[in-house]
């Protein structure tokens, strides 16, 4: 298999490569996740990121129907990466190095980091991302497990009460805990009345 560096248009990384499979290309587009800053309400997501910013690969196998002229044409794709006036053919050891950094994905682990600390604690209330299954729900953190996953409890689920680990990139908003407080009836505390019942006492 002879391997060609792709140089796909800004952000467009993935768009290229699934564009590319779709049409029964081999590619190796090296990628690692990585946690957003939390917002105002708590949410950390992960986002795909590429190990080498806007270059995949695509290995051409012999078959007939593989052309430089179709790579160049895809969507997401700037340009396949010449020398002079001829592609750049990329040498097996260097495929086989990065190939050697990734899974079979082409995940890059090692180049994550930990996500940031999950912002709600014990008694706080999430809500659920659009799109999710409980999407309309909301829960009560019951303990937090790790940095990516939760324990909740939802009072909704078939009429009872369970308690369901997911993961914090499912969650769209933190609800912290308010504090209650029972303070002494303003009106008897102002001179108010009394309750008619009780003065006929």
């Amino acid at each position: 298999m002879r391997w060609f560096a792709v140089m796909t248009k800004v952000r467009k990384e993935k768009y290229a490569s699934d564009n590319l499979v779709n049409q029964g290309y081999k590619v190796f587009f090296p990628h690692y996740f990585e946690w957003t800053k939390p917002t105002q309400r708590g949410r950390s997501r992960q986002v795909v990121k590429p190990y080498l910013p806007r270059y995949i690969f695509v290995g051409f196998t012999g078959r007939g129907n593989e052309s430089i002229y179709t790579v160049n044409n895809t969507f997401g794709v700037a340009t396949v990466v010449h020398s002079g006036i001829e592609p750049l053919a990329i040498p097996d050891i260097v495929i086989s190095s990065l190939m050697e950094k990734a899974d079979e994905d082409g995940r890059v682990v090692s180049a994550e980091k930990k996500p940031p600390k999950f912002g709600g604690k014990s008694g706080d209330q999430i809500k659920f991302i659009e799109g999710h299954p409980l999407f309309g729900l909301v829960a009560t953190i019951k303990r937090v497990e790790n940095r990516e996953r939760i324990v909740v409890k939802l009072d909704q689920m078939l009429g009872q009460e369970r308690e369901v680990s997911v993961h914090r990139a499912d969650i769209g908003a933190v609800l912290p805990q308010r504090k209650v407080t029972n303070g002494p009836d303003q009106g008897v505390r102002n001179g108010g009345s009394l309750p008619h019942s009780m003065n006929k006492r």
